[in-house]
């Protein structure tokens, strides 16, 4: 995987356009809110998943979430850019939807619960570079991740 931290919102295009967005000078994932039943969306939706409203309302999302599911990923399909091996894992948002993303951790450095941070990259593709959000673990107390 060839990535480097975007340390600036620049002009390198997004690997997945309207998923994100900077605020403040970090990045915060986007999602929606169905106007008549409450239900959360990350993904954004065009109608809601439980009562098919088209009535949403954009809400970015916090920037920390823990992780629920993760998964080393040791071998790359034919046709991946990033490179084998990385951590993938299914991140829970305070507002009750999830992400899937890669995760900057390493073999063993990942625990189900552990608090991680919105991150952006960027990734060397076919197309050039890209950039996309990741998670990393928040640094503990004595610099331990």
């Amino acid at each position: 995987m060839e990535a480097q931290l975007a340390s600036e919102p620049t002009s390198v295009p997004d690997l997945q356009v309207g998923l994100y967005q900077i605020v403040d000078g970090h990045p915060r994932l986007i999602g929606n809110q169905c106007e008549e039943c409450g239900r959360m969306h990350f993904p954004r939706h065009e109608w809601c998943a439980r009562c098919c409203s088209p009535d949403l309302t954009d809400v970015l999302l916090n920037q920390r979430g823990r992780v629920s599911a993760f998964s080393w990923i040791d071998r790359q399909p034919g046709d991946a850019f990033i490179r084998a091996p990385y951590m993938q894992a299914e991140v829970e948002m305070p507002e009750g939807v999830s992400a899937f993303s890669i995760v900057e951790a390493e073999f063993g450095g990942l625990k189900i619960g552990e608090t991680v941070e919105l991150a952006l990259r960027n990734f060397d593709t076919p197309d050039g570079c890209r950039q996309a959000f990741v998670f990393r673990p928040i640094q503990r107390q004595g610099g331990e991740q």
